[in-house]
């Protein structure tokens, strides 16, 4: 499966971890960065792809971001850690 579109509505989500469920797949919906009370993102070992987005840093109090064992194109965004 992938991540719906819809955890993007969960405005007070402050962890949020899809780790070592190797059915996930496909990119990362663009509504997650609007999960501006997010700390901790865990998505690693899966199969997602496409790019980290800029977006990311938007989530101001993102604390813990893991993404390894997917299968990210490109670089880390220049807003990550901002």
């Amino acid at each position: 499966g992938t991540i719906p579109s819809s955890v993007g509505l969960a405005n007070d989500l402050v962890y949020l971890s899809i780790s070592n469920q190797e059915s996930i797949s496909g990119t990362i919906p663009e509504s997650l960065y609007n999960l501006r009370e997010l700390q901790s993102l865990f998505i690693s070992n899966n199969a997602v792809t496409g790019t980290l987005s800029n977006r990311i840093g938007e989530i101001d109090q993102l604390e813990e971001l893991s993404i390894y064992g997917n299968d990210f194109t490109g670089t880390l965004p220049a807003t990550l850690g901002t």
